[in-house]
């Protein structure tokens, strides 16, 4: 009878993990990002609400509500 002849595992279903250490990196997304004015921010906002996609009548049945919604996002 032999006992503890293998030095290594060759259980493939459990290997043997690599003791690497890793450094943890964090980036700042927002470093190269631009301030926003108005005249951008209402630029984007008109054209969502005008997109053909962006119907607030389906949830929405006042058209009162619709242009008052509208404005809000505006």
């Amino acid at each position: 009878m032999m006992v503890d002849v293998n030095t290594k595992d060759f259980y493939p279903e459990f290997p043997t993990p690599f003791k690497v250490k890793r450094r943890k990196l964090i980036m700042n997304m927002w470093r190269k990002g631009k301030k926003e004015d108005k005249n951008a921010m209402l630029q984007v906002a008109s054209n969502d609400i005008d997109h053909p996609l962006f119907e607030l009548s389906a949830m929405i049945k006042d058209p009162k509500e619709v242009s008052a919604v509208k404005d809000v996002i505006r």
